[in-house]
């Protein structure tokens, strides 16, 4: 018997628990010695269980995006990957990931020129089967736009992306996909689509830019250096060539679907390792703000380097190229500052005073000496130009709903220019406002976050100095706190108005009067969370819609609850605040304004005549902040006018009616059209369309209390605490049964639950003389584990027993095993008396409905029949090829006698797993006690032989002999067989058994020549094919297909043929 072990763990039948990527390796030992090692892999995904931080390191913002100028990721964690910092790559060809320029024709510039998404790392792969299942992956380390995503100074978000899309696939199925970043279960739609989206990062400006470093994308994948060609210099791969890749954290550097029919009829696996990649090296750069520009006092200038703390910089005020020794990176001319070490926020204050300025300046290494390129800012400061304040002051805000902004100049009576997008205001040689600059006219409306900016006209007609002037608006007053039934906030409260009050809406699930919902799985049970949750629910809803000639105009207002993930799942809670319009059938390319009640904006129409505008704006990525919604614009919430909403509501969900609510009063839905479809001003705009009837729905959240957890069966005492929908409630509990009043005991922190046994919480929530209903929540504390006996309690017999096993707690379930190990809850559940023909040892536990776990009992039991031997010799062969049969002999004895015409099966046991099945094949032994038995995996397993016992004979199990099987691969004669130097050749074959996905690799060899290689992927059926060129040497040569095998089949037989080239 084992006593210690020099390394590892002794194994002593408990299952090993493994909650992360583990390799387990084992060994068996008796006193006759050991087996060989064996080795397993787990590849396991936990999603609580993922570590923190998959990037590493973020920098600076550059002033000239408003972005970081990289993200960093750490390197290989499993590997001696080198960690990469990448740059946002906006105008580059090998970054053709972009969104697209404004105008194509015109240089990149911010704002005015600007993608609306751009990205620091991008990586994709995609597997399709000819007439059947596509799979795409879609990975990113992204930079786009908040609000509604249009290039918005301000509005600079970043996100990690992960992105899983399955097309044409089994509907309502379930798939599992391994990425380089981890394993994920989709579900197929109705349709057979299934669609995953994570985006982990800062979804709503402002961002620290930290935020995304805890996305899964990281280390960032790049071509594998192992596999030729290699990446473009400066570049992680080309993103127009797939290739295979390196940087996985968990080493699966792949693609992989698992699920019914994803490679075609009967296949359940697919798989690729290509991908196309796109990311460039960050490079050494500066940056200064503010930027150049018109100013009416002294700026301080802050420069600094894209990497702070390894870079000095280096700037002149007069004009002249700042410079430096390259050998030593000693200034020749200009001024320097160097960072302190580490110092990662360094940065050089340059103070520019009245007048024109030209501040030139660079980075330098502080160990190359290499420098950046020489950037140029021009500052213009006058003192004497009149410049433009702004009231209410953005600096007492935040701001309850909307606000009116007055501009006033310095200079009375001169014009003032502004834009509310974040864009600098521009005139024209002529004076005229130039794209969404806008002459001011009186206090300006501003009813969302926004960034005002202005100036004020001088004597000369030019436009002085800009001020900015950033509003922070909140259209809703509070949040209420997580349920933790849902994970959602039981409530939000709006302001109301001079003339409406507050109201307070709670997520409305399942209620006739809040019929806009999303579906749950089974309209035949109650809602619960997340098993019957339905995917998109809301706190409040509004819609209105007319006819637009044959088509319709709609318009979509919510706060709405949703899911980041595309199914239902908890951590995945979003929520956010949506206004979508919609209109057919108008003019192609003309320009409309489009007012609702909260704002109003102007859209064009497309080739098809449609307008079509989505904004969200909110939490839109888990997890979440749930006070962003307190930002967005819809606030405060649309009622009933009069007296009509039912009681609690502010509408009934289904009926339209007029309403009350816009912070402009702009209580309808219109449509107008501005200009021709040509872009020419109407003389007057046109209604198109208008109503006042709009459909509500929301419910007046009533005043709840609730516990966690929740009542239930608990093996340790619990910390109960308790909360109320409304903060300022004051909570009364018992803990004795009685129905609890205003006397009764005042919650002031958690409760204990420690006495074993049941207790009864009842508590009740009041405030403002309004109680509650009376909750009951029973606590079931049970530390106590059951115990078992087993009856007869084991001895020595001369027949088979039936044996009973009790515990002393009758709800607890009863587990045992007759094989010597250890019984858990995995093990055969104890239901009718056990029979024991053989002598073994009967061990039994109970686990009781709580979890505790009682003790083993055991008891032995010697059954006085002669024991039999049953053995199983080498399998001849020992390795077939698929298709081929192999024999299983050996022999049955008892005492050393033979016994004759007694049936043994077989049983086998695929690689990997520890279970044994009956593979369906049995021999009767001859009179010598022999046996004899043909079989044909189709995979390489374990075999073993039964004997299940007989009348005076106990039962035996042989030792398990395994089997290999090597796959078979044909290679078909080239097409042409015979074809001219550099002409397209065609390699083709089959693989059995068939491996979608898998890459055969073709060598084209001759002597004295270099060898050639080209790779084929094996399709749905088996088959492979690749067209490559044929050798540029003439002559016969020699072409081999091979394939490296997999864990249960054998790399197959090289196949070989000739190809003659010629001239």
């Amino acid at each position: 018997m084992v006593t210690s072990v020099d390394n590892g763990t002794l194994y002593v039948n408990d299952p090993i628990h493994l909650t992360d990527d583990s390799t387990l390796k084992f060994v068996a030992v008796s006193a006759d010695g050991q087996s060989t090692v064996k080795t397993e892999s787990y590849l396991i995904d936990i999603a609580a269980n993922r570590p923190p931080g998959a990037l590493g390191s973020v920098g600076p913002v550059d002033s000239t995006t408003g972005y970081p100028f990289w993200y960093g990721d750490k390197g290989g964690t499993r590997s001696s990957l080198a960690a990469n910092r990448l740059e946002l790559c906006l105008d580059d060809p090998l970054c053709p990931v972009v969104g697209e320029l404004p105008d194509a024709s015109k240089p990149l510039s911010y704002p005015d020129n600007f993608p609306d998404e751009s990205f620091w790392w991008s990586g994709e792969a995609a597997i399709a089967v000819p007439g059947g299942p596509s799979s795409l992956l879609v990975l990113a380390q992204e930079a786009a736009f908040g609000g509604a995503g249009a290039v918005v100074p301000g509005e600079q978000i970043s996100f990690a992306r992960l992105r899983i899309r399955l097309d044409d696939v089994v509907p309502d199925a379930k798939y599992t996909v391994t990425s380089p970043y981890g394993v994920d279960v989709v579900t197929a739609d109705d349709r057979g689509r299934a669609r995953m989206t994570e985006d982990i990062g800062c979804a709503a400006a402002p961002c620290t830019w930290k935020e995304s470093l805890d996305g899964r994308v990281g280390p960032f994948l790049r071509w594998d250096p192992a596999v030729a060609p290699a990446a473009p210099v400066g570049y992680v791969g080309n993103p127009l060539v797939e290739h295979q890749v390196v940087g996985s954290p968990r080493g699966t550097n792949f693609f992989r679907i698992e699920g019914p029919d994803i490679g075609g009829p009967g296949v359940n696996r697919v798989e690729t390792d290509l991908f196309t990649v796109q990311g460039r090296l960050a490079q050494l750069r500066a940056t200064a703000t503010p930027g150049g520009g018109l100013y009416s006092k002294a700026q301080d200038v802050a420069i600094q380097a894209s990497f702070p703390a390894e870079a000095k910089v280096v700037w002149t005020t007069n004009g002249s190229d700042p410079a430096v020794d390259p050998a030593t990176g000693a200034v020749t001319n200009g001024q320097e500052l160097l960072p302190a070490t580490g110092d990662q926020n360094a940065k050089a204050v340059v103070r520019l005073p009245d007048g024109r300025s030209t501040l030139k300046f660079m980075a330098v290494d502080l160990v190359s000496h290499e420098a950046s390129q020489i950037y140029t800012e021009e500052y213009a400061v006058e003192g004497a130009l009149p410049t433009v304040s702004a009231t209410p002051d953005p600096a007492t805000g935040p701001f309850q709903g909307v606000q009116h902004v007055t501009l006033t100049s310095s200079a009375a009576g001169s014009g003032i220019y502004y834009t509310t997008d974040g864009t600098v205001p521009k005139l024209d040689v002529e004076g005229n406002p130039v794209g969404t600059t806008a002459e001011y006219a009186g206090p300006v409306s501003v009813g969302r976050p926004t960034t005002v900016k202005a100036a004020a006209v001088s004597a000369l007609g030019t436009l002085g100095p800009v001020a900015t002037f950033v509003y922070d608006i909140h259209n809703l007053k509070t949040v209420g706190p997580v349920s933790a039934t849902n994970g959602y906030p039981s409530w939000f409260e709006d302001y109301g108005s001079s003339t409406l009050p507050p109201v307070k809406l709670e997520l409305c699930l399942d209620d006739p009067l809040c019929p806009i919902v999303g579906d749950v799985p089974d309209t035949t049970k109650p809602v619960s969370f997340p098993d019957n949750f339905p995917d998109e629910s809301f706190w409040w809803a509004g819609n209105a819609d007319f006819a637009v000639g044959a088509g319709r105009a709609r318009l979509t207002l919510a706060t709405e609850a949703a899911f980041a993930s595309p199914n239902v799942q908890a951590g995945q809670q979003i929520a956010f605040s949506r206004i979508r319009i919609r209109s057919d059938a108008l003019v192609p390319g003309a320009t409309y304004r489009v007012t609702h009640p909260y704002g109003v904006l102007q859209l064009t129409a497309d080739a098809a005549g449609v307008i079509n505008t989505t904004d969200d704006s909110g939490c839109l990525a888990a997890p979440c902040d749930f006070s962003q919604v307190l930002r967005a614009p819809v606030g405060p919430f649309l009622r009933w006018t009069g007296t009509d909403a039912p009681p609690g509501y502010v509408g009934d969900g289904a009926t339209p009616h007029t309403v009350q609510g816009s912070p402009y009063g702009t209580n309808v839905f219109r449509i107008e059209q501005l200009t021709s479809g040509t872009g020419d001003a109407l003389t007057t705009p046109t209604i198109v369309g208008q109503t006042n009837q709009f459909v509500v729905q929301g419910k007046l959240t009533a005043l709840r209390a609730t516990a966690t957890p929740a009542g239930g069966t608990y093996t340790a005492a619990k910390q109960v605490a308790l909360s109320s929908t409304d903060p300022t409630a004051a909570i009364f509990y018992t803990t004795n049964g009685t129905t609890p009043t205003a006397a009764s005991t005042r919650y002031a922190g958690p409760i204990t639950i420690a006495n074993q046994g049941t207790t009864v919480l009842k508590f009740v929530a009041i405030a403002n003389g309004v109680s509650s209903p009376v909750v009951t929540e029973t606590y079931l504390i049970d530390t106590i584990a059951p115990t078992v006996a087993i009856s007869p309690s084991g001895g020595t017999f001369t027949t088979a027993q039936s044996v009973t096993i009790t515990s002393n707690d009758a709800a607890a379930s009863i587990y045992y095993t007759t094989d010597g190990s250890t019984p858990t809850a995995s093990s055969t559940r104890y239901t009718t008396p056990v029979t024991v023909s053989r002598t073994l040892t009967l061990r039994a536990r109970a686990i009781d409905t709580a979890g505790n776990i009682g003790t083993v009992v055991a008891s032995t039991f010697t059954i006085n029949q002669p024991t039999t031997t049953l053995t199983l010799g080498t399998p001849t062969p020992a390795t077939v090829t698929i298709g081929a049969a192999t024999t299983l002999s050996g022999s049955l004895t008892s005492g050393g006698t033979a016994q004759a015409s007694r049936t043994v099966t077989v049983q086998s046991r695929a690689l990997g797993s520890s279970t044994w099945v009956d593979a369906g094949r049995a021999a009767i032994t001859a009179s010598n006690g022999t046996y004899s038995v043909a079989v044909s995996p189709t995979a390489t397993v374990d075999y073993r032989v039964v004997f299940a016992g007989a009348t005076g004979l106990q039962a035996s199990t042989s030792a398990a002999q395994r089997v290999q099987v090597r796959a078979a691969l044909t290679l078909n004669a080239p097409n042409p067989v015979s074809v001219s130097r550099g002409r397209n050749v065609t390699y083709s074959g089959r693989l059995a058994p068939t491996h979608t996905g898998a890459r055969i690799t073709v060598t084209v060899t001759a002597t004295g020549q270099r060898a050639l290689t080209a790779s084929a992927t094996v399709a749905a059926n088996g088959t492979w094919t690749v067209t490559t060129k044929a050798p540029g040497k003439e002559g016969t040569w020699n072409v081999a297909a091979s394939w490296g095998g997999d864990a249960d089949h054998l790399a197959p037989t090289t196949a070989n043929v000739r190809l003659t080239v010629v001239k």
